[in-house]
Formats: C-alpha cells, sequence, structure tokens
C-alpha cells in the first residue's frame, strides 16, 4: 500500500529549488559549465570565459552584467555524491550540473528559489556574493548584487523558498551612485540644441505659408498685409443704392 507524504524538508511546502513553477512563456536556454565549479539547482548562473555557450557559478566577483539567468532543476541530473554515503561517510546528496555539463538557465518566467534573508511580494531580488550560500537569491534588505527586471512574486521568510519572476535581465548592473555626463559627451547634442526653437520664438517655417491664398481676390502668403477695399468684397453703401 503506498503512503502519502506531504511533508519534505527540501520541499518546504511549495516547491524546490530551481524548479519552473509555470511553463507559460518561459525562456530556458541551455549553456556548458565552463568553470571549476558546479551550479547548483536555484542558484544564479553568470557568462562563461568561453564562448558565448558557455556559463559559470556565480563568484564573488560577478556583477548584474554577467548574469544570464537561474540554473532550472532537471529530474534527469545524477547527484555527484553518493546519497547513501562512500568511505568518508559523506551522505550529502549533492545534485548539480557539474563542470562540462550542459546547464538549463532560465532568463524569462518564473522559478522557485529559497530566499535567504526573506523577502516580500514585489521586492527587487539580489544575489548572496560570498559565503555557502553564495548564488542563492534574497530580498532587498540582504546584502548582494541587486539584480534588473527581477522580483519576488509573493511574500516569503527567511530560509524558505519562494517564487521570483524574471521579466528579461537588461545586463546593466544596479548602482546607488549617479555619474555626471556633460553635453559634449552625447555625440550630436550640441548642434541639436544650437537649433532648438526658443519658448518664445517663431519657427521660420511660421512666418510665411508654403501656399499663398486668397482673400477676396488678394494674394497672401503671411508675410506682409494686404488691403482691402469694399469694391473688393462688393460691399453696398449704407443707404443701399
Amino acid at each position: 500500500m503506498a503512503i502519502a507524504q506531504s511533508n519534505f524538508n527540501k520541499l518546504r511546502g511549495v516547491g524546490y529549488e530551481g524548479m519552473q513553477s509555470t511553463i507559460d512563456v518561459n525562456d530556458v536556454l541551455s549553456r556548458r559549465n565552463d568553470g571549476d565549479n558546479g551550479i547548483a539547482f536555484g542558484r544564479v548562473v553568470i557568462r562563461g570565459d568561453g564562448d558565448q555557450r558557455s556559463c559559470e557559478a556565480f563568484d564573488a566577483n560577478a556583477t548584474a552584467a554577467d548574469v544570464i539567468g537561474v540554473a532550472v532543476r532537471s529530474l534527469a541530473q545524477p547527484s555527484v555524491n553518493n546519497p547513501y554515503g562512500n568511505a568518508s561517510g559523506n551522505t550529502d546528496y549533492d545534485i548539480n550540473y557539474a563542470p562540462g555539463q550542459h546547464v538549463s538557465v532560465l532568463r524569462r518566467g518564473r522559478v522557485y528559489v529559497l530566499s535567504v534573508d526573506g523577502a516580500s511580494a514585489g521586492d527587487t531580488v539580489k544575489v548572496i556574493n560570498t559565503g555557502d550560500d553564495i548564488g542563492r537569491l534574497t530580498g532587498p534588505d540582504g546584502e548582494g548584487v541587486e539584480l534588473n527586471q527581477v522580483h519576488w512574486v509573493e511574500d516569503v521568510e527567511a530560509g524558505q523558498i519562494g517564487e521570483i519572476q524574471l521579466d528579461a535581465l537588461l545586463h546593466i548592473e544596479a548602482t546607488s551612485s549617479s555619474q555626471s555626463v556633460s553635453v559634449n559627451d552625447v555625440s550630436g547634442l550640441q548642434d541639436a540644441l544650437n537649433k532648438k526653437l526658443d519658448v518664445d520664438g517663431t519657427a521660420a517655417s511660421a512666418t510665411k505659408l508654403a501656399n499663398a491664398r486668397k482673400i477676396a481676390g488678394k494674394s497672401f502668403d503671411g508675410t506682409k498685409d494686404i488691403s482691402i477695399s469694399a469694391s473688393d468684397v462688393g460691399a453696398q453703401p449704407a443707404s443701399g443704392s
């Protein structure tokens, strides 16, 4: 007789790290792990140093501009460790994408991840860049690198599984500092400003009509006044004769 189990430590009541929460309009690409370390499910993936088809695990020197997505869980992926233990007594069931293997990377869509410090729905997402949780995600109050166009879908407590939405990683590093840019730094901007129309100015094309019009038989192009007599409009004397 089968036994139904509804409580799993790894599941945490919601889902597994790296599990896609929906298949709607998800954008998943395949990249070869060219790094020296494995890439765990549900952790951030960056571009590799090799060709454009390569990737690596997020590291302490990575920036938001390096990020290409989140590693998606693969049910066909074998564990790199023996789950029943080895000669050293290691029973850590460490399942990830080992170096040299191809990684399924979610670039756009929704996925379950572990929130290190917790977050609220709509919060921005940061990547942990130090310690054992490197590559995992957290909310705006945590320490890490902030991602662009990525947010938490729901409230999630620290250490629990929550859902994030990747709208499209723009590869622009988020920063709180400002940068000064002069007019001359932008090509063609000064020339455009020199040709601009002042707020109280008159456009050259507004001083003369492109096509002259006739008023009471007199040509009028807007450049000068015209005189119209009573006879031009067929006016009669006030006496009516």
